[in-house]
């Protein structure tokens, strides 16, 4: 191409426009003097060293003549307005994903390139995004309209027409400064103000079937406008950025209400230990003063000097209720029929002790999210849910009726510690504090580990819930056109196999030749040898130079 121009400037001219072309994949309306004089020289001396170089004009035609030629040589195709209706179908599928400008125009770069069609103006994609944005916009609106009801749509206009709307949304979007009891009565405030709405937004998202990253986009719309223009928006549009502002806080208020759990719980959970640590301490030094006086009533049946004719009830005047009073020794002597006392037991008197204090802080939360989970008739569910409706109408877990939905979650070990048992070692109720304090304790360890979930969530939904459905993957897959990703994994393994042995074949081949410079194969012993290259002194003092400039350690 570039040989067939008839002079020594259309040659030129035409290998700059190859090179920007590969670089860019776009052409350029080019003037001499706009060219860097080093690309020209560069070109001079690699393809014509013996010519002088002297600019002259290009003609528009020898220009769109190169530009037709190149295209052609690499398969691409110059714009024309009827694949307009092609880049405006794809802007449609990429707003679905990010509303954002930037990802859009990205996006639709990348696939005018994979379709190698010439990239137009700026012009014409700004047109083709704008009308793309808008035609989004105009059909999520719809969707909203047309699937609320005059009921709900009362709501939202009741909403927009008070005068403290900004300070009530500026209210919503203001964060707890810590997990005080007040400030967590606020946020459940606001959760429970906002949740008919937010239940609509839910319903609604399905239909409008797009990203969650564009309901944040949405949500975040609405802090750019004062209260006379959120009103005079077309209502589609204030809509949409109200009811994705309302899902977007709404999962954040639960998050902070989660937060604020495992915050609490942790802290009791630091208390009880604590509080059983001491307690058992103070335990065992008591029962090392009881040991010495015990040894002591012990040698009382082997001291010679108490005279066999002595009667026991001299005995115990004279010398054991010296030792301990009566009331002492007969506590002391129940406590050692019993079982031993232990940390764990006294780490739950000291839940006992905080019934108070954790109900307050964490029953009102634990009432306010709605858990789920991944498992299939999980008791732990069960549990919860009956729990609540235990709160709910104010019944106490010690007589509780419902006694069989609790214990399957209560290990062989905890029984004795959480359950209420009559003569007969049968459980007829719960120790309240202590199993309520047990559930808590285990809800934030299933949420961690995933077993248990809360959808109206950021930071705690089903893992699952964030994949692509397997209804609909093989579509999504084949927007991607990659063929790892449409093609059978055992076909893929067959085709690395196949590929590797290959290689290993002429790996083998090459060694048999002696033909690699620094592996050799010993016939006698079986064996490779692997020989560092040699550098030539140019790359050493490089090296060199390198590392001197390095500083010392």
């Amino acid at each position: 191409i570039i040989l067939a121009r008839s002079t020594l400037s259309a040659q030129i001219y035409c290998a700059l426009q190859i090179g920007y072309f590969k670089a860019k994949h776009m052409f350029f309306d080019l003037e001499w003097s706009n060219i860097p004089e080093e690309d020209i020289s560069f070109l001079m001396e690699m393809y014509f060293p013996d010519k002088h170089f002297l600019a002259e004009p290009i003609t528009q035609y020898e220009r769109y003549t190169q530009i037709k030629h190149i295209t052609k040589l690499y398969g691409y195709r110059l714009w024309s307005k009827d694949y307009t209706e092609l880049l405006y179908s794809h802007v449609i599928k990429s707003s679905k994903k990010d509303i954002n400008i930037s990802f859009i125009l990205a996006e639709l770069i990348q696939f005018i390139n994979s379709e190698k069609i010439i990239r137009p103006g700026y012009t014409t994609l700004q047109d083709i995004i704008s009308k793309a944005m808008n035609a989004e916009r105009q059909r999520l609106g719809d969707i909203i309209m047309d699937s609320l009801d005059e009921k709900s749509k009362q709501v939202i206009e009741q909403l927009l027409s008070r005068d403290d709307i900004i300070s009530y949304l500026a209210a919503l979007k203001q964060d707890s400064k810590d997990f005080g009891y007040k400030l967590m009565v606020q946020e459940r405030q606001k959760l429970e103000t906002i949740k008919p709405l937010y239940l609509l937004v839910k319903n609604l998202i399905p239909k409008l079937e797009i990203s969650r990253q564009n309901l944040l986009y949405y949500a975040d719309l609405i802090n750019y406008y004062t209260v006379y223009e959120l009103r005079n928006l077309n209502p589609k549009q204030s809509y949409l950025y109200l009811l994705c502002y309302v899902w977007q806080r709404y999962l954040q208020l639960t998050d902070n209400l989660i937060n604020a759990f495992g915050y609490h719980l942790k802290l009791f959970d630091e208390e009880t230990k604590e509080t059983a640590a001491e307690n058992f301490t103070k335990h065992a030094r008591h029962q090392q003063v009881k040991s010495s006086i015990i040894g002591k009533l012990l040698q009382l049946y082997v001291d010679k000097n108490v005279s066999d004719s002595t009667t026991f009830g001299e005995i115990r005047q004279k010398h054991v209720f010296i030792l301990m009073p009566e009331d002492d020794l007969r506590n002391t002597a129940h406590q050692m029929i019993q079982k031993p006392i232990t940390e764990l037991y006294l780490k739950w008197k000291a839940v006992d002790a905080i019934g108070h204090k954790f109900k307050k802080h964490l029953r009102a939360i634990f009432m306010a999210l709605d858990f789920a989970s991944a498992t299939t008739n999980s008791p732990w569910l069960t549990a919860i849910e009956q729990l609540k409706q235990d709160f709910s109408k104010q019944k106490s877990l010690k007589n509780t009726t419902n006694v069989e939905y609790y214990i399957a979650t209560i290990p062989k070990k905890l029984k004795q510690h959480l359950t209420v048992t009559d003569s007969e070692g049968n459980i007829t109720g719960l120790q309240s504090n202590r199993y309520e304090y047990w559930i808590y304790r285990q809800i934030t360890k299933r949420l961690e580990s995933g077993e248990l979930y809360i959808d109206d969530s950021i930071n705690h939904r089903y893992f699952e819930h964030e994949l692509v459905s397997m209804i609909d993957d093989e579509a999504i897959l084949k927007q991607f056109n990659l063929s790892c990703l449409t093609k059978p994994i055992a076909e893929q393994i067959n085709d690395l196999y196949a590929e590797l042995k290959t290689n290993w074949t002429l790996f083998d081949e090459m060694l048999k030749r002696n033909d690699s410079e620094h592996i050799q194969y010993d016939e006698q012993f079986k064996t490779l040898t692997f020989h560092k290259p040699k550098l030539e002194q140019k790359e050493e003092d490089l090296q060199d130079s390198f590392y001197q400039k390095l500083s010392m350690v």
